[in-house]
């Protein structure tokens, strides 16, 4: 559904005010007005005629920019609608897909990250912490994410329709935690293709930093259903594997929401939370989200979000709970990660059932 022109007008450039005003906090070295030319020239780009026509023929792909002090010169292709075509024509984005470009919006030669491939957003991260001269803004259909210098500046899961994601209409209240943690459980991806937190799904064997890579799929979750909070992705800019708390702060109360979030069972670097060790690790969440509480006053609610890569779907053994804070949500969201999709389970459970019945 397309917005009415002067609604469009005002989307992009609340769209623009945000991303400018996040990567000027953090670039400051570029000219405000290159950051500001080259955020609307993507978004007019993924927003074009020429990118949404041929937007079955894209993969994901990332544009790679280098900062007005390298001193490149583009051969004067801009993100237009010519820019598009070249793509198109001119990249095999399956097999590589960054794209250099210098910050005037002109693609360059340098070709600086060969035949690199990119394959899941958060690889943001890791690429842009090590390429500090380089913003990267990773466009999937109608998606971006934008990293600069190992930080997450924006993540817009709709760049072309309001209504479908970051419409009032569509989103829930903060102080409803309940129906909050009960949309992100129904909303959770279970059969994605590749996973993009499996690092081998069939030993379910999870990704390296889960915590990292899952809690940014809550924040991001967050940020666009809630109506009436900010939500702090701050945590993603310097995070440990040990503790990581999403934030959410309600706009009329002050009040503050703590969603600490923790991961059980098996990761690709080795680091393991099964067993016995899977429970010591639960309640640790619980014994961080006490000390928060403890410190922070304004605090209205702390949930403890668990991620369970565990091999078996297996309840925690929760210690003391007739100890625990009054504000620790009870009991704990712990979310169990499939690794069949829904339509294969069905089938298991209806060939069980028959299999029963015949004996």
């Amino acid at each position: 559904m397309n917005l009415p022109m002067d609604d469009q007008t005002r989307y992009i450039n609340t769209l623009m005010g945000g991303i400018f005003t996040k990567l000027s906090l953090l670039d400051k070295l570029t000219p405000p007005s290159y950051n500001l030319d080259l955020i609307n020239s993507i978004l007019r780009l993924i927003r074009s005629t020429a990118y949404q026509s041929q937007i079955d023929k894209f993969s994901l792909f990332v544009l790679a920019v280098y900062d007005s002090s390298s001193v490149i010169e583009g051969n004067g292709i801009k993100l237009t609608d010519i820019f598009t075509t070249t793509l198109i024509s001119d990249y095999n984005l399956d097999e590589a897909n960054i794209v250099e470009i210098n910050n005037k919006g002109e693609l360059i030669e340098s070709k600086k990250f060969g035949r690199k491939r990119i394959l899941f957003y958060d690889e943001g991260f890791e690429i842009s912490t090590f390429n500090k001269e380089v913003k990267f803004f990773i466009i999937d259909g109608n998606s971006l994410h934008i990293f600069f210098e190992g930080n997450y500046v924006k993540a817009i899961p709709n760049i072309f329709n309001q209504n479908d994601w970051r419409g009032q209409h569509h989103r829930i209240s903060i102080q409803e935690v309940e129906s909050v943690l009960e949309r992100y459980r129904n909303s959770f991806p279970k059969d994605y293709k590749p996973s993009w937190y499996w690092q081998n799904k069939k030993d379910r064997i999870l990704k390296k930093e889960p915590e990292v890579l899952l809690g940014m799929f809550f924040y991001q979750f967050l940020d666009r259903i809630i109506s009436d909070a900010k939500i702090d992705g701050e945590c993603f800019n310097s995070n440990t594997d040990d503790k990581l708390d999403v934030r959410a702060v309600h706009y009329e109360t002050g009040d503050l929401y703590i969603f600490e979030v923790k991961w059980i069972g098996e990761s690709e670097t080795g680091t393991k939370y099964l067993d016995e060790k899977a429970h010591e690790r639960a309640n640790e969440g619980i014994e961080q989200l006490k000390i928060y509480i403890d410190h922070e006053n304004d605090c209205k609610v702390g949930v403890l979000v668990l991620y369970d890569g565990r091999p078996n779907d297996e309840k925690i053994n929760w210690l003391d709970t007739e100890k625990w804070d009054s504000k620790i949500y009870d009991p704990p969201f712990r979310l169990y990660m499939e690794t069949t999709s829904a339509s294969v389970a069905a089938t298991k459970i209806i060939r069980t059932k028959k299999r029963e019945k015949n004996n």
